[in-house]
């Protein structure tokens, strides 16, 4: 007669292999395509939105500039004595301002909206697909509603912090500045300007990584979100620090073509918004990968920490099932 027996013991468990920085673009493009459906969905909204901004953008302000510089050139022509002073002049150029601030501080609510909707969709959906569960429209829909006020308060304590660093860096380039051109010390200037990319690469990377872990983690935001990146983080700043470099040199590459490509176009308004929002679906496909290789990369973090966290122990307490005659 058989009888099943459940059998207690001890294994030991072995750390799995870190992966590299090709390892995490590998394995986040190997998910990209298992997602790819969802990715492409979030991709095409993500990016007529950004179109449609930029069209009303340019739609809205380019009337509005053209006459703050009339006004202007006509304000710098009444301070020479070549017209005479009119006050409704200054009125006109003070209004021009006021709704200048206005329409961009709609156009940048409407932007950082769009924003928090990407990265929470992809973010999401991308971690679900890491774990071999594809999430439908709907699922990512109802993951947004419940977790889209965390990367906002989490980017703004980071941002306040990534200020402040800033801040403080920036004066010390200053005096650093000032002592190498008093003594002559050009390479102090250079290694001065090196280390000042260096900080903000390692920023923008801890910035992306401290958005993901409060996007993924339901009891992370804010400066709890922070803390417990800095700790997923520690021995992979580097990894981090190049991944976001990769994103930063192909979205500096696409800004720069899109820049170069216009100037060549100054007086043919519309082939330069053409041109303006090709380089916004670059950009957009840029930050939805960014995104997908962040949440990659949060999981080998995780996963090392968590290897770390039983070092030192026998091993691992499991049950196993054996069948004995």
């Amino acid at each position: 007669m058989e009888k099943q027996v459940l059998q207690e013991k001890f294994i030991t468990k072995e750390p799995q292999a870190s992966l590299g920085t090709l390892g995490i673009l590998w394995a986040a493009l190997r998910i990209g395509t298992r997602n790819g459906k969802l990715l492409v969905s979030i991709m095409i909204y993500v990016s007529i939105s950004f179109s449609l901004l930029t069209i009303v953008r340019h739609l809205a302000l380019t009337p509005i500039l053209t006459d703050l510089s009339s006004k202007l050139t006509s304000l710098d022509h009444m301070t020479r004595g070549i017209i005479e002073t009119d006050e409704t002049l200054n009125r006109g150029i003070i209004k021009d301002v006021v709704l200048l601030l206005l329409l961009q501080s709609v156009i940048l609510v409407f932007s950082c909206s769009i924003l928090v909707f990407s990265s929470v969709a992809t973010i999401s959906s991308t971690y679900e697909a890491y774990t071999a569960k594809v999430l439908t429209l709907k699922d990512t829909f109802l993951m947004i509603r419940g977790r889209w006020t965390r990367p906002i308060i989490t980017s703004f304590y980071a941002t306040l912090l990534s200020f402040s660093m800033i801040t403080l860096f920036s004066i010390l380039v200053g005096v650093f500045s000032v002592i190498s051109y008093v003594f002559s010390l050009i390479l102090l200037n250079r290694v001065v300007a090196i280390f000042e990319v260096a900080c903000y690469i390692y920023l923008a990377a801890v910035f992306m990584f401290c958005v993901v872990v409060s996007i993924v983690e339901a009891d992370s935001g804010g400066l709890k979100a922070i803390h417990r990146a800095r700790e997923l983080m520690k021995g992979k700043t580097l990894k981090g620090s190049v991944l976001m470099l990769i994103f930063l040199l192909a979205s500096g590459t696409v800004s720069i073509i899109s820049l170069v490509l216009m100037r060549k176009r100054e007086k043919q308004g519309w082939v330069r918004l053409a041109i303006q929002i090709s380089g916004v679906w670059a950009l957009c496909l840029a930050k939805i990968s960014m995104f997908v290789v962040f949440t990659v990369f949060y999981h080998e973090c995780r996963k090392s920490h968590e290897e770390v966290g039983v070092e030192g122990e026998e091993g691992l307490y499991v049950a196993i099932h054996s069948g004995e005659a």
